[in-house]
């Protein structure tokens, strides 16, 4: 079996590669003790068909462990690193099966499993853009009703050292009204279009960032490193990368352990009116704690809260308002806990928003002291008992007689997950660690991308990595699958480049990756963005051109138009530039006037430009520049444009002249 490595100058991260040597078995029965298949794997999970199937996890050394796929059942045993693999033949689309994993006492059943087509969807905050804030959400959602097909979402981690299981994804669902809300829009509408076209169980794996530049989403190589000092840093780097993701796992397996059990022991110990409370330390509720008492930690903090309760109230069921408390709670009234939101293990996070309204049992409330105790638990972002609404308590149906919360409480930490070491300050490679390296045994049928804002200051390096990545990932996973990106919408008042266009380079890098890497495809969107939100509403026609390019060029569809018209090459002649297209199945449309070209002569100076389509050709000219060398269209952050082809497609911004060194 494949080992998958982290690159620092051709090191081996150690004792977290995957396993290797998994050989099938005569023994009757497993003898596996610590049985952890991946969480990859889940009810409703869809299989990539004409592949052969791949199921893995982890467990002790030696232990062996049957994998039974629909009746269909195998032995395999454990290699030294802890990791098992078991593998079927190849299936057509269908099911339902059941996938059922045993140990020597354990056994995992999975049900409504299906075969059929796996999309990987990653990117930054458009991808990750959810469908809940999309244009008419409500109906999209309400509308949301396809069995066939299947959801998983990555939660956000980020390690310095290649993982070989995520740390906590969001387990696998069909699509309904119930489970679509906070999924991926542009990777819901693209593979709704898919699924409907083709009939088949699609399965979508949303792992995205917001604000992450391409580089987290790439392995770090030898070519990060020149000097000699740059290689030290990267072994002790190295180092320290061992120590932290053994650290780590350390503190999320005690968090999600804490967390699991409702009353659990050691919390309701830390919950009790009088447990030892010389290690609390004061803090102003409501707070974020990364902003104030605790910079930059992850895990669990115990906030407390003592007060005094009239007589009257004893023995009177309670209303408790919390506010929003970012992300995870278990919330205890005198070391009983009355309620929990959010699930840090399986990645039911989303609560982070949403004020509490809990409930006090009658038979907790005393006269006099009280004590209220809220375990939030935060991995990414701030953390904390937050507000954003009222935090009060009050008697049933009696708020007029409520007691504010805001003010003084105590906190301490009960789980600290260590930092991240860093390598020169940067966040390299972090994200594709953990939300990438994971996926790599499980077979897919292609990935689709949309991300490049947190580029744009650097569209030339971004020349190289978009290709280098591609690679990667294609390496990594074993074949050369498909890969469709979504190029930058228009955004922002600029509608000229004056000096230059940050963000038309970066779309020209994507073109140009698109139009020379084998297998890929671009969604052009440049009609469709908004000019003060980076993250325009309609992700339906994004989807919809990720579909497009699919169906045309991976499913055979050659019937359907998949992009507008895409610049081939300039010919100049005299004060005219005739611009040419890729031969195309859907024609120009005419528009008068047609906006967004402009020419430059040798000086290097565009100037604005007349254009009129003539046949199959855009013909330009300038009165400024009576001998042009190049011609460019839609060379702005925001530009006025409108070459479209007559299936209502629009052309990729480009321009004639070569901007980057070849990659």
């Amino acid at each position: 079996m494949k080992k998958f490595r982290i690159w620092m100058g051709g090191l081996l991260g150690a004792g977290l590669l995957l396993g290797a040597g998994c050989r099938q078995l005569s023994a009757p029965e497993p003898t596996a003790e610590q049985l952890a298949p991946s969480r990859i794997f889940s009810s409703h999970m869809v299989l990539q068909r004409e592949r052969p199937i791949v199921i893995f996890g982890g467990a002790e050394p030696g232990g062996t462990v049957r994998v039974s796929l629909d009746g269909r059942g195998q032995l395999v045993t454990t290699g030294p690193d802890g990791r098992w693999r078991a593998e079927f033949p190849a299936r057509p689309a269908g099911g339902p099966l059941t996938l059922e994993i045993s140990g020597r006492n354990q056994t995992e059943r999975y049900d409504d499993v299906m075969v059929g087509d796996v999309w990987f969807c990653s990117g930054q905050s458009n991808m990750e853009m959810s469908v809940s804030g999309v244009r008419n959400a409500a109906e999209e959602i309400a509308a949301a009703d396809h069995p066939g097909l299947r959801i998983m979402t990555v939660e956000k981690d980020a390690t310095p050292i290649a993982l070989d299981e995520p740390l906590r994804v969001r387990q696998w669902e069909r699509v309904s009204p119930e489970t679509l809300r906070g999924f991926s829009a542009t990777a819901y509408f693209f593979g709704r279009d898919l699924q409907q076209k083709l009939n088949i169980p699609i399965g979508l794996i949303h792992s995205s960032w917001s604000g992450s530049p391409i580089e987290t989403w790439l392995p770090l190589t030898g070519a990060d490193q020149a000097t000699p000092q740059e290689r030290a840093a990267v072994e002790q780097y190295r180092r320290d990368c061992e120590q932290y993701v053994t650290g780590r796992r350390a503190a999320l397996k005690r968090l999600f352990e804490l967390e699991r059990e409702v009353n659990q022991p050691e919390l309701a110990a830390l919950a009790a009116p009088d447990a030892d409370s010389s290690g609390l330390r004061d803090v102003e509720i409501p707070c974020q704690w990364e902003k104030t008492i605790l910079p930059g930690l992850d895990g669990m903090v115990e906030f407390r809260r003592e007060l005094t309760l009239p007589a009257s109230w004893a023995g009177r069921e309670l209303e408790l308002e919390l506010g929003a408390i970012d992300e995870v709670d278990r919330t205890y009234f005198n070391g009983v806990e009355i309620a929990r939101r959010g699930n840090s293990e399986t990645g039911e996070t989303g609560y982070w928003r949403r004020p509490r309204f809990y409930r006090v049992p009658g038979k907790l409330v005393r006269p006099g002291r009280n004590v209220i105790t809220v375990f939030v638990s935060d991995l990414a972002g701030e953390g904390g008992l937050w507000g954003q609404a009222p935090m009060r308590i009050n008697p049933l149906n009696d708020p007029d007689a409520a007691i504010a919360l805001e003010g003084t409480w105590q906190y301490q930490v009960v789980v600290r997950v260590p930092e991240a070491p860093k390598l020169q300050g940067q966040s390299r490679t972090v994200a594709y660690n953990a939300m990438v390296v994971p996926f790599f045994p499980f077979p897919i049928k292609g990935a689709i991308w949309y991300q490049g804002e947190s580029n744009a200051a650097n569209a030339a390096r971004y020349r190289q990595q978009l290709p280098q990545m591609i690679a990667d990932w294609r390496k990594n996973w074993g074949e050369d699958f498909p890969f469709y990106l979504v190029q930058l919408a228009n955004f922002t008042n600029q509608r000229r480049a004056e000096p230059r266009s940050e963000w038309a380079e970066l779309r020209e890098a994507q073109r140009l990756t698109a139009e020379t890497v084998p297998g890929t495809g671009m969604a052009v969107i440049i009609d469709i963005g908004e000019a003060n939100d980076i993250h325009p509403k309609n992700k339906q026609d994004v989807g919809h051109r990720l579909a497009l390019q699919a169906l045309a060029k991976t499913y055979g569809f050659k019937d359907l138009v998949c992009a507008g018209p895409e610049f081939d090459r300039a010919e100049f002649r005299g004060a005219q530039a005739v611009v040419h297209f890729k031969p195309a199945a859907s024609p120009l449309r005419p528009a008068a006037p047609l906006l967004g070209f402009e020419l430059a002569g040798k000086d290097g100076k565009f100037h604005p430009a007349q254009a009129e389509i003539v046949g199959d050709t855009v013909i330009v000219t300038a009165p400024e520049v009576p001998a042009p060398t190049t011609v460019r269209y839609a060379w702005a952050n925001n530009p006025e444009c409108n070459l479209f082809n007559q299936a209502g497609l629009p052309a990729s911004p480009f321009t004639s002249g070569k901007i980057f060194p070849e990659p």
